[in-house]
């Protein structure tokens, strides 16, 4: 799974790790958004903004931990299931 994570709230849209193109790095770290004034995301408004872009990060970053630590179950769950140990295969 890649590090690229989103979250909207209202106009708001906050990317993190954001990738343009597939394999290249991150266009910025953290990305934010008002799409109902820049529906392209074209301006990155964390600076004037920064206490939106902080609590969304903190929800981004909150999802996606409890995504991964799902995934790291149902792995090892299904790897229990065919009796190996190895639940990252």
């Amino acid at each position: 799974m890649g590090r690229q994570t989103a979250i909207r709230r209202g106009a708001w849209k906050l990317v993190l790790q954001g990738q343009l193109v597939e394999g290249e790095p991150p266009q910025d770290e953290v990305f934010l958004a008002n799409l109902a004034n820049d529906p392209g995301e074209t301006q990155n408004l964390r600076a004037r903004h920064a206490g939106v872009a902080a609590e969304l990060r903190t929800a981004a970053q909150a999802w996606r931990a409890r995504l991964e630590e799902r995934w790291d179950r149902d792995r090892r769950a299904r790897a229990h299931d065919r009796g190996t140990t190895d639940w990252r295969a």
